[in-house]
């Protein structure tokens, strides 16, 4: 809990008070506590908000949340609505003035200025708040300040058209909104420079998204305008200008004291006051007394970054609620949803994943629920849709808008309970970031499915390999200065951003390719460009780097291993060293077999492969680890001992991975095109001869091991 003080009365007294009120006028707080009598002296002693029992009794007429009949003020929506009622928020004048004047404090911290031009891009009507709030948020700016209102609902060609007008210095929206005003700018081939802040709330803030704004706002920063909601109010400000905020971390805020308490809860409901420990957040807002919000679930998890000067950092979406955007969905209204398309069907669990596709949120519903046929499956999911739609209406105006992509869904894993055994639909991990899950879905929609179809062609067309180009995922071995100016943000996030783990995180991806196919479209980049790279001349670089972004022209063969042209390693780096160059390109190579394993779900040996798997991950991302801190990067001597060893390892799991899968199958193990199996095998005997036979790297290995232990005996000695 954040300790302040309310008008001078110190906080505990603000709750007794609080609570008292609450209990006496709210008939829906008074049922939910009527088990813990009078005189409450902590809000430990109350129970947290049940969300589904609080909108029930929130309704647009007669509300038992309420603490009286409201007669002046305003009525805001908040994220849409169930059915055909509305989530609304009640605001008495003085509520309303307050809230305004917190915004403004936002504003202020956020560094706008006397005379700056605000372009406010907030939706509005339609029982918006942000808008209008933003509108009075800017009048109670003390500095003074001059508006443009021009909201969201309007064209992105009528936005940028007054933005330009007036040259607006600040923007106010949701990121959504900026994101994609920031692609309209760019496809047109424009930047807008006198912007110098965007401000954003409302919604959570992505690493794709980052890059975008930059390239079309060159001087703005972007800043988290406020945390907080129309239930609750602000909950958090920018952090005060006595905190350090080095990085601009959008999701470092400071309590709104002293109208907000704030506390982090565990799994268990206690609270939580050390610092990076994740839990709930809860908001209770003691200056509401219209639509009293007491300990109230604010849809978040978050972490204390110093609980006594009220700091925390918003995490992700706590499982009662989840943001698309603008748009928020209750978890328990989408299992009604389920609930109701499925018609009584067994439903053994609902998963809700929220994801990044095309720049924008993406809700995907795992149900696991094995469809009788087909054609039942897809009733289903048109059933979820509809009623999805029906729920939430602003759901879908958001997707008929693009400003969220459309649901997705897919079945989980699910047991047959119609014998002993259980059967399993496996589905792919979930990514764990913005670049896994760009990548992983990069490869998943457009390079598996094809991919048998291509090996068995020999080749990637000239559309695969531009489609892989135009990211830029085939060059991150290409530094900055040789890159072409499409290709300096790679899904979504600069290229200074990117280290070993992001090229660690592409190379499991890829390889659940075809070898030879994989090759196509990496080969010219991770092969061929390093070289150059390394030992090449400035003259060199700048006649071959930047054009390696045109696919299908000369794909240069840098490797030396091309017998129907000279290999430009003949003319890179000086006589003598030219093997060492190539040699440390292997290193990369090395490092790429082992993710193989992650494919080989193997029934009878899942738990020895997994162990092993694990074992090998692990190793790989300690070298990765080495190559990201080390300041040679790849090329730092005391990795080329140790990456060859997981190499060795990493084929031996496949290997047995491959055995074992062939075992299974029987004879389909060795059918083409009937399993994996035969592929990966294929593909084994190839990528173990990238950067060496494993008698090659085990005498390598040997060797750094021997001189590692002479030069630590030498060093004891003297």
């Amino acid at each position: 809990m954040c300790a302040t003080k309310t008008n001078g009365v110190a906080i505990e007294q603000a709750i007794i008070e609080l609570v008292e009120f609450v209990q006496a006028n709210s008939p829906f707080y008074a049922h939910a506590w009527r088990d813990i009598g009078g005189g409450v002296r902590s809000l430990s002693n109350i129970p947290v908000v049940d969300h589904a029992s609080f909108w029930e009794s929130n309704t647009c007429r007669n509300s038992k949340v309420v603490t009286s009949q409201q007669t002046d003020g305003i009525i805001f929506k908040t994220g849409g609505k169930q059915k055909t009622q509305a989530h609304v928020s009640f605001y008495s004048r003085g509520e309303l003035e307050r809230v305004s004047q917190q915004l403004a404090e936002g504003l202020s911290r956020c560094g706008v200025q006397a005379g700056d031009l605000i372009a406010n891009l907030f939706y509005a009507g339609d029982l918006y708040g942000s808008f209008l709030l933003h509108i009075l948020s800017v009048y109670h700016l003390t500095p003074g300040a001059i508006q443009i209102p021009i909201a969201g609902h309007v064209s992105l060609e009528s936005m940028e058209a007054h933005i330009v007008e007036f040259e607006a210095s600040v923007i106010l929206g949701t990121v959504t909104t900026m994101a994609k005003l920031a692609e309209r700018i760019l496809d047109a081939g424009k930047t807008h420079p006198y912007v110098r802040l965007l401000l954003f709330s409302g919604e959570a803030f992505y690493a794709d998204q980052a890059g975008l704004l930059r390239e079309a706002f060159p001087n703005a920063a972007v800043k988290s305008l406020i945390y907080g909601s129309m239930d609750c109010g602000v909950i958090g400000l920018p952090p005060g200008p006595d905190v350090t905020n080095a990085n601009n971390d959008p999701r470092l805020h400071q309590v709104n004291s002293p109208g907000i308490v704030v506390e982090i809860l565990d799994g268990d409901g206690q609270a939580i006051t050390s610092s990076g420990e994740a839990g709930r957040l809860i908001v209770t807002n003691v200056e509401r007394r219209l639509m009293p919000i007491v300990r109230y679930p604010a849809g978040d998890r978050a972490a204390w970054v110093d609980a006594t000067r009220g700091l925390f950092r918003i995490l992700d979406r706590d499982r009662t609620a989840i943001r698309l955007g603008p748009v928020s969905v209750d978890f328990l209204d989408l299992r009604r949803v389920v609930a109701a398309a499925m018609a009584g069907l067994p439903v053994g669990a609902l998963q809700a994943v929220v994801s990044r596709e095309d720049r924008r949120d993406k809700l995907t519903l795992a149900v696991a629920y094995t469809p009788a046929s087909e054609e039942q499956g897809l009733a289903l999911q048109d059933a979820i849709r509809e009623g999805l739609d029906a729920g939430r209406p602003m759901f879908k105006e958001h997707i008929n808008k693009g400003l969220i992509a459309s649901l997705g869904g897919q079945r989980m894993c699910c047991v047959d309970r119609s014998n002993n055994g259980v059967r399993f639909l496996f589905k792919r991990l979930q990514p764990s970031n913005t670049f896994h899950r760009y990548v992983c879905d990069f490869v998943h929609t457009h390079l598996l499915p094809h991919a048998l179809a291509r090996e068995a062609a020999g080749e990637a067309p000239r559309s695969a390999r531009e489609q892989f180009a135009q990211p830029g995922l085939e060059f991150l071995d290409v530094p900055l200065a040789y890159r072409a100016r499409g290709l300096r943000v790679v899904a979504g996030i600069p290229y200074a951003g990117l280290d070993a783990f992001h090229e660690l995180i592409l190379m499991d991806e890829m390889a659940r390719l075809p070898s030879c196919v994989a090759i196509a479209l990496t080969g010219t980049s991770n092969v061929g460009a390093v070289p150059v790279v390394l030992a090449g001349t400035e003259e060199q670089k700048r006649r071959w780097l930047p054009g390696l972004d045109t696919v299908g022209g000369d794909a240069h063969d840098y490797g030396g291993t091309h017998s129907d042209r000279r290999s430009a390693v003949g003319g890179i780096g000086a006589r003598g060293r030219r093997l060492p160059l190539v040699l440390r390109n292997f290193n990369k190579e090395r490092f790429i077999l082992a993710p193989l394993a992650s494919r080989q779900l193997i029934r009878f040996k899942l738990l020895s492969l997994a162990r092993d798997i694990e074992a090998n991950w692990a190793w790989l991302e300690q070298i990765a680890c080495h190559a990201k801190t080390a300041p040679e990067g790849w090329q730092i001597k005391y990795v080329t001992g140790p990456v060859t060893l997981p190499k060795i390892q990493g084929a031996q799991v496949v290997e047995c991975a491959v055995r074992e899968s062939q075992q299974i199958h029987g004879g389909r193990g060795y059918e083409r095109g009937r399993t994996m199996t035969g592929q990966v095998e294929c593909d084994l005997r190839l990528k173990v001869i990238g950067g060496g036979s494993e008698e090659i790297l085990r005498g390598r290995s040997t060797r750094w091991r021997s001189r590692s232990s002479c030069s630590k005996v030498q060093s004891y000695s003297r």
